[in-house]
């Protein structure tokens, strides 16, 4: 049986949250928690971190026991970052590839998942830039930190103080999340 390879999907600078996989919740980075989760599950050797190749070095200070898939295309185009990856550490076409998000809470390991196959017919056919850079789509919806008041109810689900935002917003928030 071929393990699953985790490839966890991360780039430090956002366009809307700079720096979001450096923020910190519970003490660690975001990066880290979904970086640590994996690993636990499935092994350092079976996780990765893709992410640009500019990020790369920040990326190994916070999870120095990673390995790191360093991409130099278009930062935009995470399905072809995520197939760069999964085909740098995986052949068999049957090989199950797990993509994992540290910035959607919260973090399901098995919320994405696929087949090297798959992952592969994808990155061949899809030609549309949003969906390439959203491919979460390709799988299912999720809920994504995507601005301050999401990262401000996700500490405040994660006991952080607070919320930052007026309770009637904090409501209309929360009612997308589990």
């Amino acid at each position: 049986m071929i393990p699953p390879l985790a490839i966890i999907q991360a780039r430090v600078h956002s366009s809307r949250i700079p720096v979001k996989m450096l923020e910190v919740v519970a003490r660690k980075p975001l990066l880290w928690h979904g970086w640590n989760l994996a690993a636990s599950l499935f092994g350092v050797g079976n996780t990765v971190i893709a992410c640009p190749l500019s990020d790369a070095a920040q990326v190994r200070s916070i999870c120095p026991e990673a390995l790191v898939c360093g991409y130099a295309g278009d930062a935009s185009d995470v399905l072809r970052r995520i197939w760069h990856c999964a085909v740098m550490f995986r052949s068999d076409p049957a090989s199950p590839i797990v993509r994992i998000t540290p910035d959607d809470f919260p973090i399901d390991p098995w919320r994405e998942v696929c087949l090297l196959a798959e992952l592969d017919h994808w990155h061949q056919t899809v030609t549309d830039a949003y969906t390439r850079e959203h491919i979460g789509d390709l799988f299912h919806p999720r809920v994504e930190i995507n601005t301050a008041q999401d990262l401000a109810a996700l500490r405040w689900r994660m006991g952080e103080g607070p919320p930052a935002t007026p309770p009637v917003e904090m409501y209309e928030l929360n009612k997308r999340w589990p």
